[in-house]
């Protein structure tokens, strides 16, 4: 009996990835307003991360005042009571829950 010749691939390899289009800051975080208001929270609040306590002053611990309503939901901008102060780690899982709860909701 002879050999099968093998069959060339009908589809061509999946094309790579696009990459996600960079992330552009709000202008209303960039204000001089916003950011006199966030280093006065983070003065105010001690310098630390309201959910984990890592301090602003060890080595590569950035902090930011976030929205605990984001803005996007209707949170207020300069209300203090809305304002959190988190270290990167903590604020990126706090937006991606966020972020999920939202994209559940719209479905």
């Amino acid at each position: 009996m002879g050999r099968l010749a093998s069959l060339k691939p009908r589809l061509s390899s999946a094309p790579a990835r696009l990459k996600p289009a960079p992330k552009v800051a709000d202008p209303f975080y960039l204000s001089s307003e916003w950011r006199r208001f966030a280093a006065d929270m983070k003065r105010q609040r001690g310098n630390c991360c309201e959910d984990c306590g890592r301090s602003g002053t060890e080595r590569g611990v950035k902090l930011i005042a976030d929205h605990v309503i984001e803005r996007k939901d209707g949170g207020a901008d300069f209300d203090p009571s809305n304002i959190r102060i988190r270290c990167m780690p903590c604020h990126n899982a706090k937006t991606a829950r966020s972020r999920g709860e939202r994209a559940r909701s719209s479905t």
